[in-house]
This record gives structure tokens, sequence and C-alpha cells, in this order.
């Protein structure tokens, strides 16, 4: 199927748009490969004298933002923008129309995302205009995010958590955002938050022992997913994590097309870092974890230098990361309420723990995790685990 995306890949440049005197703002669309270019590379030229941020690799964010690779433009719309002062790039935005609607989302609803900007209220509600102008001309009556591109791509705006060190796949924003985005009429609606666990502070064998874990349930077993065995795993990881959160507020059911972006990560999956739990022969649960690549990318900006891509290979070879991130993690629905259920949570955590021991790490985080699901929430606690970073998913109705 043709990607449904308003990105007209021309050989169109900024230059080609009418540049505004130096202290108005001029929003345009994103017009060929070179505009593309300069709106995934946007956040590390606005943020590049912050301390706290770390720019990714240009192809890391290329997988998520380019329309010939990312799996949400076959089944949603997405547009694009600069905004401009001058010649001067100084924001970006999308907006985005999926045929999927997330749980919890009223019909009518389409998203923005991708907000980056300086700290300017006048910039920010020039791009905030521009998408909700889109919407509305789509015929949406609500707006929610930001997400890059959708629930499941980066989504919320950081709220807490400013000062973290950069992990794998999590956005980082700069602090003023939030006031901005709140001064124009958006309203909390979901917060999710990532849990981290210091391994070094963790005293296993107490918590093992309180949590009776030495007494394994004899029904269950434990096998290991590596990347020689992640793609014929994926429909199992997929099923498995569509059943657990069908309810989930803001859930979309991930495709095997989705899952192939799990499948790329395969070179950077460890023999103890996935686990696949059975119940009586069946997969009941499963979690796939990943190393902190930006342990790998420190320092060497979006487009290393010929020596930057040499002292990238050589970290490689040499790599044993320090953080990880939980990337994948999912429970069969119809162990709800059975006897079983326990035994089976408390394994999977306890195996996510142990792997990431055995892989010398001293960090572990996972997230999405919504405020109201206290279940979750206190069992995470149990095992000593805390919050290190919230985003907020905002929403606002559109007159």
């Amino acid at each position: 199927m043709a990607l449904k995306t308003q990105l007209r890949l021309a050989d169109h440049s900024p230059d080609d748009a009418a540049k505004p005197h130096a202290r108005e703002i001029a929003i345009v669309p994103v017009l060929g490969r070179r505009m593309l270019r300069q709106f995934i590379d946007l956040p590390a030229m606005l943020y590049r004298d912050i301390a706290t941020y770390e720019p990714p690799l240009h192809i890391d964010r290329a997988m998520l933002l380019d329309p010939r690779r990312n799996a949400f433009c076959r089944r949603g719309t997405v547009q694009y923008w600069l905004a401009y002062r001058g010649a001067r790039a100084v924001g970006r935005i999308s907006a985005q129309i999926a045929d999927d609607r997330p749980v919890g989302v009223p019909d009518g609803s389409g998203m923005f995302g991708c907000l980056d900007a300086i700290d300017d209220r006048e910039v920010v509600a020039a791009l905030v205009d521009a998408a909700e102008d889109w919407l509305r001309a789509k015929g949406c009556t609500n707006a929610y995010g930001p997400n890059m591109l959708d629930m499941y791509g980066e989504p919320g705006l950081l709220v807490r958590g400013y000062e973290r060190p950069p992990l794998t796949l999590i956005p980082w924003h700069p602090p003023y955002l939030r006031a901005h985005v709140e001064a124009l009429g958006y309203s909390k609606w979901q917060d999710v938050s990532y849990w981290g666990l210091d391994l070094g502070q963790f005293d296993g064998a107490r918590v093992r022992t309180d949590m009776r874990l030495g007494e394994r349930y004899p029904r269950l077993s434990v096998r290991s997913v590596t990347w020689r065995s992640l793609r014929k795993d994926l429909p199992v990881l997929r099923d498995l994590f569509n059943d657990g959160w069908e309810n989930n507020w803001g859930h979309v059911p991930l495709t095997l097309e989705d899952m192939r972006g799990v499948a790329a990560l395969a070179p950077l999956i460890p023999p103890e870092a996935g686990r696949i739990i059975d119940l009586d022969g069946e997969p009941v649960a499963m979690q796939i974890a990943i190393p902190n690549t930006y342990e790998l990318t420190h320092g060497l900006g979006p487009y290393p230098s010929p020596l930057g891509w040499l002292r990238l290979i050589w970290r490689a070879l040499r790599f044993r990361p320090k953080s990880g991130l939980v990337v994948l993690l999912g429970i069969s629905s119809r162990l709800r309420f059975s006897a079983a259920s326990a035994a089976v949570i408390l394994t999977l955590i306890d195996e996510l723990i142990a792997s990431q021991e055995a892989l010398g790490l001293d960090w572990i985080e996972g997230g999405w995790v919504l405020e109201d699901n206290t279940a979750l929430t206190k069992l995470l606690a149990r095992f000593n685990f805390r919050i290190t970073r919230t985003y907020r998913v905002y929403c606002k109705a559109l007159a």
C-alpha cells in the first residue's frame, strides 16, 4: 500500500519558500528530502548547548520519522512543519491521524507530535496552530499528544526527569515546553512513567527470600529469547503483548510489521536479555530488554566523523553496557484472577532482574506505566523500582 503521507519528497529545500522578516515567524510544510533531513536533525541543533541533552544518531531518528521507513505511515497520515525566523529554523511539529484508534481515545481525535522549539511561546503557538488547523481540516474535533508518531512511538512530553542520563528510545524535552503547551489550552490527559532499578544497590537475595521466589511454581518453565531466535519468536511476542495490554489506555495492537522494528534490534540483544515463560508448555508471559546504545554513541553527535565511526566500531567491539531498557513486556490475559497469575508475574520480574544482573548492568529501566495502574506500581515498588521519568499526554478540544 502506498504511503499515506503529506510529505512530498521532491527535490525542494527551505530556500524555495519566501523567508519572513527576522522577527516574523514562518511555518513551512516539509517538502523534500533536504527539509526532511533538517526536520529530523533540528533538536540536535536547538538543544546543543543544554548540558542534559544528548543527541542521538541521525540514522536512529530517521528510522522513526522517515515515511519510507516508519510503519506508521502505512496505516496513517502525517504532515511535518518547520518554523523559521528569517533563515533560521527555530522549531518543528507534526500532525497525524491513524487508522487504528488507541484504547480510550474518542472518535474524531488527531495527534500532534515531534514538538521541539526554542524557548519562545510565539514560536510554539505558531507551530501548534498549524497542527491544529491541519487536524480540523481533516475533520478532527480533538487533539492529543505529543506523540512520535503514535502511542508506542515515544509518547508524551517530558515533565519529570530532565536531569536523567539519556536512554535508548526515550525522548528528552526542555522544561520550558511544558509551560508553553499548557498556556495554549492543553490539559493533562494521562501521565506515563518510567521506573528504574539500581542493580548495584539491589539486594536480590533478600527480596527473593521475602517473596519466596526460590519456590518456583512447578508448572512454569523459562526460556531465553536471543538474537538468533528473535525472528522466530516475533509472533509469540506480538500475541502476548497485544493480549496483555488490550484494555490498557492508549494501547494500539502491534502488527508483525511493527515488530520488525524490534527485530532490527536483534544485534543488540544478548542471550540473557529476553525471556518467554511457559505454563504447561504454552507461552503466557515475555519480556525483552536491550542495552542503552547512548553508551556507544556518547559524544559522537548525529553525524560522526570518519574517526567517530571508527571510535563507535571500537566501542562496539568492547561494549559492556551499564544500563538497559525493557522494550517489551506482556502477560496473557487468561491468567487474570487465576491461581498461577501471581507466580507468573513474580517469576517474570525476577527473571528480568536476574538477566540484567547476569549482564553486569548497574541500572535497568522500563516504562509506559500508567499512574492508575496500581497493581503494577505496587509490584515494582516491592522490587525496589522507583519512578525516574514521567511523560504527559495532553488533550484539547478543537473549536
